[in-house]
């Protein structure tokens, strides 16, 4: 890892999993709002998680008895991206349905941990980690490694090359999915604040991300960073027909 972490990332790895006391330093550089609002986010999360918790269940009948047992994992490896996008969300949204399924570990991998992401993992019960991304840091979760433990099921969003790795290991591990390129459609009015949809648009380079709205001005449309200024939905030659009766 340390090898193709310094032959991808161009960086070097002083150290491959973050130490509990340095996780509580960085995690507690997070403001006291972000860190309510993480706490408030993991609250809701967890509630909703609660209720499709599936149940085991056993039916007799006729001399033969029935049985669903439900067997939570041993562990799970998380992957939250520290590049681009450093999504606390990510964190939340994955590690918090397995906490409650009852999973055994929770690891996490990241190329670049930020204070937010950190503390959201503290909220949603994290116990260990490692400071790799990439396709190696997938390999890693896959097969293990004398540092970083083989996990039973890998989750979260990465770039191309993460999902790569994820398609190429599905079946020796399990996985969430295949995720394609983010494709994002807005609708708001002229009240709404250019920087929230601006920031929604701009996570990720292979980001389609089109706003519109019912005047038909000031909508825009665009792929990277920024949203571009690709055609909007509202200022597109059919919009501009349908406005004038053609």
């Amino acid at each position: 890892m340390r090898e193709f972490t310094e032959r991808f990332e161009h960086r070097q790895l002083a150290a491959i999993e973050l130490p509990r006391p340095d996780w509580l330093e960085q995690a507690g550089r997070a403001s006291l709002a972000v860190r309510r609002a993480l706490a408030n986010a993991a609250a809701r999360i967890r509630s909703y998680h609660q209720l499709e918790k599936p149940s085991a269940y056993q039916l007799s009948e006729a001399g033969i008895r029935l049985r669903c047992r439900v067997t939570p994992l041993e562990r799970v490896g998380l992957y939250v991206p520290g590049g681009t996008a450093c999504l606390a969300s990510t964190v939340l949204m994955t590690a918090i349905p397995a906490k409650v399924a009852g999973v055994g570990s929770i690891i996490m991998t990241t190329p670049g941990p930020s204070p937010e992401t950190l503390a959201a993992a503290l909220e949603a019960g994290v116990d260990r980690v490692f400071l790799v991304g990439g396709a190696q840091a997938i390999a890693a979760l896959a097969y293990g490694t004398e540092t970083v433990p083989r996990v039973d099921k890998i989750a979260g969003p990465g770039n191309a090359y993460v999902t790569a790795a994820k398609r190429l290991v599905y079946g020796d591990v399990g996985i969430d999915m295949i995720a394609g390129p983010t494709e994002v459609v807005i609708a708001a009015d002229a009240s709404a604040k250019p920087s929230w949809w601006q920031r929604i648009c701009s996570r990720r380079p292979s980001t389609t991300c089109c706003r519109f709205h019912p005047g038909g001005r000031g909508a825009r449309g665009g792929r990277g960073r920024g949203g571009g200024s690709g055609p909007s939905v509202g200022d597109t030659p059919a919009a501009r027909d349908r406005e004038q009766g053609r």
